[in-house]
């Protein structure tokens, strides 16, 4: 009798073929489950610029900016506002030089905001949308097109 210790080939080619079929499976939700984040983190950063802008207006640390009379409108760029971390894309990583809020006032006293942003590569929001409107659908990667060729009364 042969008492060698070890396992035989067909048991190895087994164990490679069960490997690459959990990894069939797991890679596409893992790519997925990152792209959600990305974009979670992304809306994460509109909703911090739409507070931030607030807060800059209210206490009138906005620079040039006003807020609007009713039926008119001011446009921050975040670039110019004092956030206590860095607000960069979760694409890329660099500075969002392309991203805005919007303050309109409907009514006398009444003023809504809204957040339009995209980075270098044209990944972020295509549309200018309110805090209740920002929903992981919004973000497109790659595919943004620009929405807003004004400067902000910040800059």
């Amino acid at each position: 009798m042969n008492k060698e210790k070890g396992f035989t080939l067909i048991e190895l080619l087994a164990v490679i073929v069960i490997l690459g079929v959990i990894m069939l499976i797991a890679i596409p939700m893992v790519t997925s489950y990152i792209e959600n984040a990305k974009k979670d983190a992304f809306l994460d950063n509109a909703r911090m610029a739409i507070r931030q802008a607030r807060n800059d207006m209210i206490s009138q640390d906005a620079g040039s900016c006003e807020f609007p009379a009713v039926g008119g409108e001011a446009v921050l760029a975040t670039s110019a506002m004092n956030f206590e971390k860095e607000f960069t894309s979760p694409y890329t990583g660099e500075e969002m030089t392309q991203s805005y809020v919007r303050i309109t006032s409907p009514s006398e006293g009444k003023y809504e905001y809204e957040y339009w942003g995209m980075d270098d590569e044209g990944n972020g929001l295509t549309n200018w949308l309110d805090e209740d409107s920002l929903k992981r659908e919004e973000v497109k990667k790659k595919g943004g097109v620009s929405r807003y060729s004004g400067k902000g009364c910040n800059e």
